[in-house]
């Protein structure tokens, strides 16, 4: 089996963030003109609102490519081995060919039946069971053909670092931020720690087709001497309608098999780079919960106007669902594809750095709205599966 693939998904590297029309509520002590942000009446902020990311999780699928081998047949005598494109089963006797009233004929066996006189009737002409061959065997592409051999075909693919990248597009979560006030400069100037919280989904998906190395195992059957190979596509047995000779005809009763060796006489292992095409969709979806804290500075700009700007660290709680799909297609025997597919869950803390900045405005004592921009900065998050 070929070694298989191994993805990395960086989860968001940069996020804008704008807030919009939300409401920031204080504790103040209810007064009958608007507050003022000239003189604060409260050590503590409080806000919650949406927010509308500009840039989501950026997604980067690595090491595409790698299917491992679907069929791997065994090399024992007397199982069914199926490749993708053919099968060559087992073989046993049955239970015609050790009837009283069958009878054997060279490599065919004949049965019989009796009439309402007694006498017996020949029904049907089958082959006979060999130990080293069998009667149940196919295959599907004439290119599988060489004179007396059959080849049949088992494929997987190697990755060669193919790799698909996406990225989420503008979308919509939700935050609550905090300020304590610890000291005040001037008037209408006070530094405060802000802390915030936020939350938002990640789901991010990529589909697309990448080349690889593709990796054939091929093994050689053997008809018999001098004989052809029934047209492709063939299963066996196969059998036609019987004609007694008599005017009486049994369907199904004549068989048409061409025997095939029970056992392969030569197995090959070949790969060709850049051969290998591989549709794969990958996918991540998942939650992203955002913690920032660092200190911030309250400017008044008017009498109902202040600007609030900040810096500090951040750090990120990701939880993701990883899955992927992927097929070999377009082989050189088969129009089936094989697919391969698998999927896993992981979580990680990442750390990072924020700065924000926002205008507040107050619409009474206890409530306002705000207009707020910020840009975090988060290490690569990396999940890996098979």
């Amino acid at each position: 089996m070929g070694i298989k693939p191994k993805y990395t998904m960086p989860i968001i590297q940069c996020i804008g963030c704008i807030v919009l029309i939300s409401l920031a509520a204080s504790s103040l002590h209810a007064k009958s003109h608007p507050h003022s942000f000239s003189e604060p009446k409260t050590n503590w902020y409080f806000s919650l609102g949406p927010q509308i990311a500009l840039s989501g999780a950026k997604a980067k699928f690595e090491n595409l490519g790698t299917i491992p081998q679907m069929r791997a047949p065994s090399l024992q005598s007397g199982v069914h081995r199926l490749y993708d494109d053919g099968f060559v089963n087992a073989d046993s006797g049955r239970a015609a060919e050790s009837d009283a009233t069958t009878t054997i004929v060279g490599d065919r066996y004949h049965t019989f039946m009796e009439d309402e006189n007694g006498d017996l009737i020949q029904t049907g002409d089958y082959l006979s069971y060999n130990a080293n061959q069998t009667r149940s065997w196919g295959y599907t592409n004439a290119a599988q053909v060489n004179g007396e051999e059959i080849y049949m075909n088992s494929y997987s693919s190697t990755s060669e670092g193919a790799s698909m990248e996406e990225e989420e597009g503008m979308k919509a979560g939700f935050e609550m931020q905090f300020s304590k006030v610890l000291f005040k400069l001037k008037p209408g100037v006070h530094v405060s720690l802000m802390g915030a919280f936020g939350l938002s989904h990640i789901s991010v998906e990529s589909s697309g087709r990448v080349m690889g190395t593709l990796n054939i195992r091929t093994d050689t059957y053997n008809l018999n001497a001098g004989a052809t190979a029934p047209d492709a596509a063939y299963s066996g047995p196969s059998f036609d309608v019987f004609d007694d000779g008599a005017g009486n005809t049994y369907p199904s009763a004549l068989e048409t098999t061409t025997p095939l060796s029970q056992m392969h006489s030569n197995s090959v292992n070949s790969s060709t780079a850049g051969a290998a095409e591989i549709d794969g969709t990958c996918e991540i979806n998942g939650a992203h919960t955002t913690l920032r804290l660092g200190p911030a500075l309250h400017a008044r700009l008017s009498e109902m106007l202040q600007l609030t700007v900040s810096t500090g660290i951040s750090g990120h709680f990701a939880g993701t669902e990883f899955k992927y799909t992927e097929k070999l297609v377009n082989l050189p025997t088969t129009n089936n594809t094989i697919s391969h597919s698998n999927k896993s869950s992981a979580s990680e803390f990442i750390l990072g750095y924020y700065v924000s900045a926002r205008l507040e405005s107050w619409l009474n004592d206890r409530a306002g709205i705000y207009l707020g921009v910020y840009h975090q900065a988060i290490g690569d998050y990396e999940q890996k599966l098979d």
